[in-house]
């Protein structure tokens, strides 16, 4: 690792002359761990990945989506899990169970996807035999999907493979993917790799398609020397066509339940993203059945033992049992467990469920100051109170609520029914830049780069602002109603990802959207529920706006964390109505850099032309709601010219 060594050596020296010794301090501060990982991001992605022994398509696949250098948050990680499953694989016994897990307190857009995407797919690399290694546990459909398409990605060019299970899905496809391997359509269609032809793999087909003659055929021909009323043998050690699994706790529960041959007993990660949400709600006590079925030891049977696994479509006969190969089966270490979040909780009531061995915690925040200081900069100057003190070292780490380094926040106040206009006039000089010259014609997004997402705290809210704001926005003149989307839980799957297709490509690394995009031309303004506040990687957002006030600090967190992504610069807004003000900065109180947000006004200009159509856009909401509520108009259907000329 002399690479990453003797560049951080050399720039450690050139700040010992010419006024660096300030420099010099700070680092001797930090622990040596974290100063070799801060140098480490310095250097380029090819020495650093060298330096980690990190397998070469993983790094093609980094240099081909332009990642130049690791973010902090990386640096640590990586290295870390990827370290420590060598020395795993070197040593027995007790020792080896002792690899500390890891939690992580990272800002939306801090890379905290690829901290955990790149170490476990590193460490996977060597497998012989697939098995189902790592699990990765998030709250919600959207969410699983986008990291799941991150894993592919990194993944290409690597023999690993990637299940998905979530709901809303083909659960028997989704049981053929993660026990046989099946990408798609039923069992007959299926390139008959060895895998595939593996004794009993045939029967387990027919276990999930029972209605399937074919099927039946083919799993008694391929036991022509075992007698009917046996059954196949079916290893202890389960099936797998996958190597990891992203997953919802729901969905995860049932292929538990209902899915022969899936089996926990090989899983080396469980990662947890969003783990305070997670953690928060029981999830049919995921967490519990999750690390038993990873753990538990079963008792050595003899060879006359029996164990039953009854078909998904007939689970209450007993005809069609499979019998189990008799392996010896010892206790198991704990899987190595990664927990990630924007708000990570430090409630030791929610953590001791995990059972965390040795646990180390990491702050993306304070890593990336840190960087900062490393390379002799500020921190954009806005980082420290009048007194010179920083404000997120009053606590511990993880004690405040934490936003991006380069988040601008700014506030408006007016009378609530002015909002709405008010708002009008912020997306106008947000999307416009400000520009009077763009100010006559058509509001355009150039390049994604000045897409906004509006935040309302409730789903009814959201609809209603969006139809309200594509009213106002075509009769105002400022261009095609579509440039305002919504996008909220009302919609169903494929509403939402036809809206993320309608958005163009961008991302920067690390993100859970990467290589996707999700705002561009032809959507400038993206309404959203707090459902879609977490996760959701929108790289080319350039400002949030709070229509509705948060209650809660981590929501504003999780809000404006949809901006300012990986070291990008973005701004908050947030909408008050008179007397909210007090309310709103005792809440902000509680998140770092208080001192932070600044009062703003907005361009009246902007809306001087739209004053006059408010009242007729208002009215005719009105006649769209209850076209809608009486089935007379889709709720997700664009505004026809009918109504925008109403």
């Amino acid at each position: 690792m002399a690479g990453v060594e003797d560049e951080g050596g050399a720039e450690a020296e050139e700040g010992e002359g010419g006024g660096g010794r300030n420099q010099q301090k700070r680092c001797v501060e930090l622990d040596p761990e974290t100063r070799f990982a801060l140098r480490a991001a310095l250097v380029p992605v090819d020495r650093a990945a060298a330096a980690w022994s990190l397998p070469p398509f993983l790094v093609r696949n980094l240099r081909a989506d332009g990642v130049e250098r690791f973010f902090p948050v990386q640096a640590l990680v990586v290295p870390d899990v990827l370290s420590s499953e060598r020395r795993m694989g070197k040593t027995a016994g007790t020792l080896a169970r002792r690899t500390r897990d890891v939690c992580v307190s990272a800002p939306t857009g801090s890379g905290k996807t690829l901290a955990f995407v790149l170490p476990v797919l590193g460490a996977l690399a060597g497998r012989r035999v697939r098995r189902l290694r790592a699990l990765v546990v998030l709250p919600s459909r959207d969410l699983a999907e986008q990291v799941c398409r991150v894993f592919e990605r990194y993944a290409e060019g690597s023999d690993l493979r990637v299940g998905l299970a979530v709901g809303q899905s083909d659960f028997v496809a989704e049981q053929r993917n993660l026990v046989l391997g099946d990408r798609g359509g039923g069992g007959s269609g299926v390139v008959a790799t060895p895998e595939v032809l593996r004794p009993g793999t045939a029967a387990l087909r027919s276990t999930f398609e029972p209605r399937s003659a074919r099927l039946a055929l083919d799993a008694y021909s391929s036991f022509p020397s075992v007698s009917v009323g046996c059954g196949p043998l079916v290893p202890r050690g389960g099936r797998s066509g996958v190597d990891v699994l992203v997953a919802t706790p729901g969905r995860l529960m049932d292929h538990l339940d209902r899915t022969p041959g899936f089996t926990l007993q090989h899983l080396r990660f469980l990662v947890i993203d969003e783990a305070d949400r997670l953690l928060s709600q029981g999830y049919q006590s995921w967490i519990g059945r999750v690390i038993s079925a990873a753990t538990a030891s079963e008792p050595v049977p003899s060879s006359s033992s029996l164990r039953t696994i009854v078909p998904v479509a007939d689970r209450g006969a007993a005809t069609a049992a499979f019998r189990i190969d008799p392996v010896a089966s010892t206790g198991r270490p704990s899987p190595r467990k990664l927990l990630f979040s924007a708000t990570l909780t430090k409630d030791p009531r929610k953590l001791a469920s995990l059972g965390l061995v040795n646990p180390r915690t990491y702050d993306a925040r304070a890593l990336t100051r840190a960087l900062a200081e490393e390379r002799g900069e500020g921190t954009n100057g806005r980082d420290g109170d009048a007194d010179g003190e920083d404000a997120a070292t009053r606590g511990a780490p993880g004690e405040v609520y934490t936003l991006p380094d380069r988040l601008e926040e700014r506030y408006v106040s007016c009378r609530a029914e002015q909002k709405p206009l008010v708002l009008l006039a912020l997306l106008l000089e947000l999307i416009r830049g400000g520009n009077d010259e763009d100010n006559a014609g058509t509001a355009k997004t150039a390049a994604g780069a000045t897409a906004v997402i509006v935040f309302t705290s409730s789903i009814d809210s959201t609809h209603r602002l969006a139809r309200l704001l594509q009213l106002l926005w075509a009769t105002g003149g400022h261009g095609d109603a579509s440039a305002v989307a919504e996008f909220s839980s009302a919609l169903n799957r494929k509403q939402r990802s036809r809206l993320l297709r309608r958005c163009a490509g961008g991302g920067g690394h690390g993100g859970k959207g990467q290589g996707v995009g999700c705002v561009g031309p032809g959507v400038s303004v993206l309404v959203c529920s707090d459902g879609m506040s977490r996760g959701m990687d929108l790289p080319s957002v350039r400002a949030v706006i709070h229509y509705d006030v948060p209650r809660y600090a981590k929501t504003y967190v999780h809000r404006c964390g949809r901006t300012a992504r990986a070291g990008r610069r973005g701004t908050a807004w947030t909408i008050l109505k008179s007397g909210q003000e007090r309310d709103f900065h005792r809440m902000r109180d509680l998140i770092d850099r208080p001192g932070n947000v600044e009062e703003g006004g907005v361009r009246k200009e902007l809306v001087r032309g739209s004053v006059a159509v408010y009242g007729r856009c208002v009215r005719t909401l009105r006649k769209v709601v209850r076209a809608e509520e009486g089935g007379e108009l889709d709720a997700g259907a664009p505004l026809s010219l009918e109504w925008l000329s109403a």
